[in-house]
Formats: C-alpha cells, sequence, structure tokens
C-alpha cells in the first residue's frame, strides 16, 4: 500500500498484514517515509463498519473511508487529501 498527497505523490509505503498484533492487525512501514506519516507512526491496522483505521502506539488513529479505484480517502477530508491506495 502506499500514502499519497492529492497530486499524486507517494509519501510512504507500507504492508497491511494479516497477522495479528493484539486486538489489531500488524502494519509495516518502509524505511523512507514523509515526516507526516513518520510522526503519526502508524503500527497496526483494522478494518471499523466498513472504515479501515490506521493506528500508533499512543491508541490515534487515522479514518479511511473507500473511494475510487483501490484508493481509500482519509476523513474528515482536507484542504490537501491524504489517500491510501492499493497497489
Amino acid at each position: 500500500w502506499t500514502i499519497r498527497r492529492s497530486a499524486g505523490k507517494t509519501i510512504c509505503s507500507l504492508t497491511l498484514a494479516k497477522t495479528p498484533a493484539g486486538d489489531d492487525l500488524a502494519l509495516k512501514v518502509k524505511p523512507g517515509c514523509d515526516q507526516f506519516v513518520a510522526r503519526f507512526a502508524p503500527t497496526a491496522w483494522q478494518m471499523d463498519r466498513g472504515e479501515l483505521l490506521l493506528k500508533n502506539a499512543k491508541g490515534q488513529t487515522w479514518r479511511f473511508a473507500e473511494g475510487e479505484a483501490s484508493a481509500w480517502q482519509r476523513i474528515p477530508e482536507t484542504a490537501d487529501p491524504v489517500l491510501l491506495v492499493r497497489p
């Protein structure tokens, strides 16, 4: 998976695994991520009522709603949207 800004620039690559990580599933961030993602530091993911959630060790979440063409948009929407795109 990749995290992209609205202009289509990839700012991070990650792997959403099916391996359990506590109550969630494991997530691996690949080296070279933008500071925006590195500061959040996601460690796990899960599905919740049709939304995909990325979680960090502090219990904070980023929520994504499914959009078009294998892209999930972070909600709430901002002026510079963040997309989670499945390869």
